[in-house]
């Protein structure tokens, strides 16, 4: 399956630190996507930041338990969203606003709605796990829905703030 033609191309997570260095191919469009039309390449922030992965203890939120229960899920992750505990899904900013929480995580609520883990398990919208829309990690109710109100709560609180929240998951 073809990544889309817009937004976030991949995810580089290393288990131990490591140097990863981006070359553009302008003759092929810089990034290699479906439309070679000219892409940008996003690397503000991305120079000497040292990474631990999801093997190597790379969680450091709350309730370690419950992310390794849910298959140590990356987005969960500081080093890779670090608004994932304020309402944002995907790790991206949306509008010249830059609101971190807004439709795009919105979709990935309401598809991940009322589930468990069983039903998340391995379930995408446009790349993004639906696992990621568990923004309190932790279950919710005697069904053990993995996003319920508490998530909702969570998203409206910090919804489409002009370049906020701020990026302080632990």
């Amino acid at each position: 399956k073809a990544p889309p033609l817009s937004g976030r191309l991949c995810v580089i997570t290393c288990s131990e630190q490591c140097k990863v260095t981006v070359t553009t191919n302008a003759t092929r469009g810089n990034v290699v996507l479906e439309d070679a039309s000219e892409a940008v390449v996003d690397l503000a922030g991305a120079t000497e930041i040292p990474i631990a992965g999801a093997g190597a203890g790379g969680y450091t939120g709350p309730h370690p338990d419950q992310w390794n229960a849910v298959g140590q899920p990356e987005c969960w992750m500081s080093i890779v969203n670090a608004r994932q505990c304020h309402g944002d899904a995907d790790g991206t900013s949306q509008g010249k606003n830059k609101f971190w929480v807004s439709t795009n995580d919105l979709d990935i609520l309401i598809a991940s709605w009322n589930k468990t883990f069983a039903e998340l398990d391995g379930q995408m919208i446009n790349g993004i796990p639906l696992i990621c829309g568990d923004f309190d990690h932790l279950p919710q109710g005697k069904q053990q829905f993995r996003v319920s109100t508490n998530d909702l709560d969570i998203l409206i609180a910090n919804w489409q703030a002009a370049d906020a929240p701020a990026p302080d998951c632990p």
